[in-house]
């Protein structure tokens, strides 16, 4: 009997010794491949930023100010300069979502505590018609199967089986930038999209009078401050 339970204890000790280094030697290189991959993509954008030191980069502001009080005139905040517009016509625009790339960065630090990869989405504000960008702007979202953008709609927060609130306030907070942006851009809510294609919670529709570009008048008028958004999305990375 002694001898059986020693084959035992030999045979767990056999098999089991293997397969524990096995998993010691899986989670080790885990850690650094995700670990040195983390700090590797950290060490290039410190030098993207060295190079980039001194050099402007893109003005969210751009495209800021404010209607005169008389009504009829609009005037950019950064040149003072002012623009007639139109007091019977108006253009739309409509906030659109679509994946723009991985947030490399942040993905190596979420597969470390093994969550999913945190994905870069975006969203524009495209103009009727002419399909111009009135405003964008970028978010992360955590990649998880069988869910997407739609599903994190806060109507549906209260019945949400699967813990996005983190993806939630990353969406709701990237809407409330747009808001921002769109308001000092002389834009504001309309009603919901027109487009039986966009029908999505996040595809908030905004308006403005026709600002007549090419017709600028001389002067300059008050302009009132611009605030900062209500929410700002986190650092991206």
């Amino acid at each position: 009997m002694g001898d059986f339970l020693y084959g035992k204890m030999l045979g767990y000790v056999i098999v089991g010794v293997p397969i524990l280094v096995f998993r010691i030697m899986r989670f080790t290189l885990r850690i650094v491949w995700w670990l040195g991959l983390w700090v590797i993509l950290s060490v290039g954008a410190g030098l993207m930023s060295i190079t980039r030191a001194g050099k402007s980069g893109s003005d969210e502001t751009a495209g800021f100010g404010g209607y005169s009080e008389d009504g009829e005139l609009w005037r950019d905040k950064a040149s003072g300069q002012l623009f007639p517009y139109s007091q019977t016509e108006s253009e739309c625009c409509e906030i659109q979502a679509s994946e723009a790339g991985t947030y490399w960065r942040r993905t190596a630090l979420s597969r470390l505590v093994r969550s999913g990869a945190i994905m870069r989405y975006r969203f524009d504000a495209v103009t009727d018609g002419t399909a111009e960008v009135a405003a964008t702007h970028e978010f992360p979202q955590e990649a998880r199967v069988n869910l997407n953008l739609d599903t994190v709609d806060p109507a549906h927060a209260s019945t949400d089986q699967y813990n996005q609130a983190r993806n939630r306030d990353w969406a709701l907070d990237a809407l409330a930038h747009m808001d921002w942006l769109l308001t000092n851009r002389g834009w504001h809510a309309a009603d919901r999209p027109a487009d039986p294609s966009n029908q999505h919670w996040y595809a908030n529709r905004y308006e403005r009078p026709v600002i007549s570009w090419t017709e600028p008048v001389g002067g300059e008028a008050p302009v009132p401050e611009i605030s900062g958004p209500s929410a700002l999305s986190e650092e991206q990375e």
